[in-house]
């Protein structure tokens, strides 16, 4: 049963469900919507997340396998596909429940990540790591227009800083995977031009990051900060796991810091 549990939590990849709902949380709180529904946008975020990682796991066996040595319980025995069509139709049933513009922006974002599995768009060409980032950055958007629509100039920018952060991720995730992603015919950037440019490119997203942070005054990042200096660190030394760990993890402070401002 524990194994099965394990099987199931890494089949919905629990770690990305957990970072995409806090991005979606914190643009919720940014735009200072009633916080008593904020277990609702939770829970159709998580849902939109698992639904779209888990058909990736579903179209992924050869990656994964070369990757991680193997193919997940859920994959191989066939009850993945009724749990992806079970988390698909329950995120659409909850988001009917949000904003017309919130409902076409997971609409959108669903479409994209659904687009991703299916059509193999990592295996199209280096823009993979852009789709990536589209897709899942729209979740804060989805956040901001769960209950108000009124996105202003800061929201966008906001927006704008969360979409380099989520494509620092998905170039390190790339780093992660060099070895097998080459294997697969992979076009991520670290595998098209190199491991070693990967991470100039990885180090520059982030930088590039902080200064948009800093020049725009989006104070609900300043928290990031305390996480990004061990994230180069780690990357420079080639302690990618490390890094990428990290830079997972910092997702979750984000919601503590987006109601520590607007308080």
């Amino acid at each position: 049963m524990g194994v099965e549990i394990k099987e199931f939590l890494e089949f919905i990849r629990l770690r990305v469900c957990l970072y995409v709902t806090s991005l979606a949380l914190t643009g919720f709180i940014i735009a200072e919507q009633n916080m008593q529904k904020s277990p609702l946008l939770a829970l159709t975020a998580f849902s939109a997340t698992a639904a779209m990682y888990s058909l990736n796991q579903l179209s992924d066996e050869y990656e994964d396998l070369l990757n991680k040595k193997k193919i997940n319980h859920f994959v191989r025995n066939g009850y993945g596909r009724h749990i992806t069509l079970f988390l698909l139709l329950s995120t659409l049933l909850l988001a009917l429940m949000l904003t017309k513009t919130s409902l076409l922006l997971l609409i959108l974002s669903l479409s994209l990540g659904i687009i991703y599995s299916k059509v193999k768009v990592k295996k199209i060409s280096p823009i993979k790591n852009l789709y990536a980032m589209l897709s899942i950055s729209l979740m804060f958007l989805v956040g901001a227009t769960a209950y108000n629509v009124d996105l202003g100039m800061s929201l966008l920018s906001a927006y704008l800083a969360v979409s380099l952060y989520v494509l620092s991720i998905s170039v390190m995730a790339d780093l992660r995977d060099y070895v097998g992603d080459r294997m697969a015919g992979v076009k991520s950037i670290p595998a098209m031009w190199g491991y070693e440019k990967g991470k100039i490119v990885l180090c520059s997203l982030i930088l590039v990051f902080m200064s948009m942070v800093l020049v725009d005054r989006l104070m609900v990042f300043y928290i990031l900060f305390l996480f990004t200096p061990l994230v180069l660190f780690n990357i420079l030394r080639d302690r990618i796991y490390n890094a990428y760990k990290l830079l997972s993890i910092s997702f979750l402070s984000l919601p503590l810091a987006a109601v520590m401002i607007i308080l």
